[in-house]
């Protein structure tokens, strides 16, 4: 039965098309959902009596979909046909990421469905691959009480996956810091890569575990017969927000991310960007001794793929791939930035608008920028005494370490031109500055624009809705590249 605010038409057969409702409206990562048409979809489900889709804060306030259901009388069913159900019906980025069911709804005072009053989805909600398993020794406990906390839900349980129960990569740095004041235990962030579970973490922590190994290559997909893609860190240093693009890979496909030094807390050994390329290359060939190298790099990462394939093309092996994800060229450029119109003198209602729309971010990055700046009057000589000293950098100063490190290596950079193609993938919003500043240096830039407007982060190609967008046209691009070399096995060691 139709209700107000629905919206039909008449197929030529005669028979109405209920397309969803115009009740409420969200944008999520860009992207405006109709809540009324997942609604909708759900009620075309045999055994949903009634259904209500909400948008609720997730980390640094980020929205996720929720999606509440009462089911009909005596109705039998699982969350993974329900899922099935929408996933028939609805794009990737309106599934909601968790499914909630209820025995009735809150209610408003005059009889609506009291939206805010809506529970927060449990563990057992989202979507799960396996049967809740407790804790069974001490390590686990303690790590599933972590979880919980840093990640909001319970319970949770030893074989569920922390990016499934929404796990996001300033989450993942909470959890490696309490661990290490609840065990002792140091460990690198990419370990989540390998031990996404209790389970799997608990053995890298159990005293019988070997040290902390922070490697330059992660591998993040093994197999395949395609040639592999390396992809280099931005200037934060860690690749394990990656883990979605190499997911999202074809199956053919391998995938490994590349980790800067100081990561472990350990003095840099190459400092300049050219040095640290040259490093690159070497640990790529210790896995894959020849070509043909398929290289990319997030933001600082795509200015190191650029010089690796220069130093590729003087040593007679040119790479068959440069691909950079939002890697703005900030320093030496051979045309100047185009001049961008001045601040209004009172930008306070553009601030105030800004927090407005996302308050905890914009109060995360103000505070960054500020400890940054603060931090900076004195950190070289912090380092050089911690290192004089022969000690680790602390684990929550690593970040801005291993920052300060890189972004004087790309201040210093002094890019030659390159008689080869770049492949760029970036969002809309560049129509000033089109190539990103590598004008007059790359021979020829092939464009990939990702999203329907600008993302809140430039990661966020690397994301849901969009990571599926950047995953299939990458794909091609190393198809149509490796072409020749696709039918047989890659040269790997």
């Amino acid at each position: 039965m139709y209700r107000t605010g629905d919206l039909a038409r008449y197929r030529p057969d005669g028979n109405v098309e209920f397309l969803g409702r115009l009740d409420h409206q969200v944008k999520i990562r860009g992207f405006r959902i109709e809540l009324g048409e997942i609604e909708a979809v759900l009620e075309q489900h045999p055994a949903v009596q009634q259904a209500v889709a909400v948008a609720r804060d997730g980390d640094l306030a980020s929205k996720y979909l929720a999606a509440y259901f009462i089911s009909k009388s005596g109705a039998v069913f699982s969350q993974s046909e329900l899922r099935e159900h929408l996933q028939k019906q609805l794009p990737d980025y309106m599934i909601p990421s968790a499914l909630v069911g209820l025995h009735e709804f809150p209610l408003t005072p005059n009889g609506k469905v009291d939206r805010k009053a809506l529970p927060a989805p449990q563990t057992s909600d989202y979507q799960r691959e396996r049967e809740y398993l407790a804790p069974r020794d001490k390590v686990e406990r303690k790590l599933v009480a972590i979880w919980e906390d840093i990640l909001g839900v319970k319970p949770v349980g030893i074989k569920d996956g922390f990016f499934d129960l929404g796990g996001k990569s300033l989450q993942a740095a909470r959890l490696f810091t309490k661990i290490i004041s609840s065990f002792g235990r140091e460990l690198p962030l990419i370990t989540l890569i390998h031990a996404p579970t209790i389970e799997l973490l608990a053995n890298e922590i159990r005293p019988l575990s070997k040290d902390a190994n922070y490697p330059t290559l992660v591998p993040m997909k093994k197999t395949g017969t395609r040639p592999p893609f390396f992809c280099i860190h931005g200037g934060a240093g860690s690749t394990l927000f990656m883990h979605r693009l190499a997911a999202k890979m074809d199956p053919g496909q391998p995938f490994y991310g590349i980790e800067p030094e100081g990561m472990d807390g350990r003095q840099f050994k190459h400092t300049t960007l050219e040095e640290i390329a040259a490093f690159y290359l070497s640990e790529i060939r210790k896995l894959q001794p020849k070509g043909p190298y398929c290289l990319g790099g997030y933001c600082f990462g795509g200015i190191v793929a650029y010089e690796m394939a220069q130093q590729l093309l003087r040593q007679g092996e040119p790479a068959a791939l440069v691909v950079q994800f939002t890697a703005e060229l900030r320093f030496h450029r051979r045309i100047p930035a185009p001049l961008k119109p001045k601040p209004p003198a009172n930008p306070t209602r553009k601030r105030l608008a800004t927090f407005l729309r996302n308050p905890v971010r914009a109060l995360y990055r103000i505070s960054a920028i500020r400890i940054a700046k603060e931090w900076g009057k004195f950190a070289p000589t912090f380092y050089r005494y911690w290192f004089n000293l022969g000690l680790r950098i602390p684990p929550r100063m690593r970040t801005l370490y291993v920052w300060r490190t890189l972004i004087r290596a790309e201040r210093n950079y002094v890019p030659m031109p390159y008689p080869g193609t770049v492949v760029m993938f970036h969002g809309s919003d560049y129509e000033d500055d089109p190539n990103l500043g590598w004008d007059g240096l790359a021979q020829n830039i092939e464009h990939h624009i990702i999203g329907q407007s600008s993302q809140d982060s430039r990661r966020d190609l690397m994301n849901e809705p969009w990571v599926g967008q950047t995953a299939r046209e990458l794909c091609d691009c190393i198809a149509r590249t490796c072409e020749p070399t696709a039918q047989k096995p890659a040269q790997v060691a």
